[in-house]
């Protein structure tokens, strides 16, 4: 199956300027996005816990003013909305804030699902019901914003984001077709061309009827280097399909096992079980981490620690 956040976390630290100026273009125009430095997130330590956090992408900007302001945009990529977001972001603002002390711009960028497209988000420190801080960040549901708004931007992220946007009056087989067009003209070199290629058309599957439509429009644009690359890329996703419906069989069986035990209110049955699978995946755990997984006694952290065992690549990083 393709790694969603790894995907992506390619493709925009291929195009960070074009990020911001698609979705915060007031903000990009008062950054220095000749000078883009990106952040090693190993460089961030939890405290408390004594452990490196990892966030997805740290991108350090300064402002174009002359006043050497430094800004931070923290960029997590969710494959999904889940519950625990807010507090992860919470708890990473607080981690970023501590390690580099300047300002810093907080992004969720959520491939499918959530609520809206471009909202901000707001946390608050309640202890004992007394508000005590606000914290606010903000998220980007790609699946809900319009492809038509963004296709023709002449940016080769927008061209490939939209392959995830709602039609709004496209047919399947344009949105793919003009988006990969878009692509092959806005991309910076061959390689990376064929990187958001592969991604639209890995996004955007068709019916057999709207392939047919898609594949005449490439070929009478004369891109014959697509065409050859389509039957390659065929055959890469119906490999990852195949395996992808293996690990769905898995997943859901995990996802059963650890609903039953918390509606019968065994929360230690779900712990033994996520533990399990991820010992199978990431190898034994260390001391600390074990402890960590039996401390955790919340519904929505549980469910959504029995996805992300199947999407992370490391105990770190699956419990980030």
């Amino acid at each position: 199956m393709m790694k969603h956040d790894a995907n992506w976390k390619k493709i925009i630290h291929i195009y960070p300027d074009q990020f911001l100026q698609l979705f915060f273009p007031d903000i990009a125009n008062q950054l220095d996005l000749t000078n883009i430095e990106f952040l090693e997130s190993e460089m961030i330590l939890d405290v408390k816990k004594g452990e490196k956090v990892m966030p997805d992408l740290l991108l350090r900007l300064h402002a174009k003013d002359g006043s050497m302001q430094i800004i931070i945009i923290h960029i997590e990529i969710q494959a999904r909305s889940t519950k625990v977001m807010p507090a992860r972001m919470n708890r990473y603002y607080h981690y970023i804030k501590a390690t580099f002390d300047c300002n810093i711009i907080p992004v969720v960028l959520v491939l499918r699902g959530g609520r809206r497209g471009l909202v901000r988000r707001r946390v608050d420190d309640k202890p004992l019901g007394l508000l005590t801080a606000s914290y606010y960040y903000n998220e980007i549901c790609v699946s809900k914003l319009s492809a038509p708004q963004y296709i023709d931007r002449g940016m080769a992220l927008a061209s490939t984001l939209a392959a995830l946007m709602q039609p709004d009056g496209l047919e399947p087989w344009e949105l793919k077709s003009r988006s990969m067009l878009n692509v092959s003209r806005e991309s910076k070199d061959e390689a990376v061309g064929e990187l958001l290629m592969y991604t639209i058309h890995r996004y955007l599957l068709l019916n057999i009827e709207s392939e047919k439509k898609f594949k005449e429009t490439i070929i009478s644009s004369g891109e014959v280097k697509t065409m050859e690359k389509l039957s390659e890329w065929e055959t890469k996703i119906a490999k990852e399909a195949k395996q992808a419906g293996v690990q769905e069989g898995v997943r859901e069986g995990v996802r059963q096992g650890v609903r039953q035990g918390l509606e019968k209110g065994r929360s230690q049955e779900a712990r033994i079980l996520i533990l399990r699978l991820g010992t199978k995946r990431f190898g034994k755990p260390t001391r600390k981490i074990l402890k960590l997984i039996k401390s955790i006694s919340t519904v929505e952290i549980l469910e959504d620690l029995a996805e992300r065992v199947f999407e992370a690549e490391t105990w770190e990083e699956f419990l980030r």
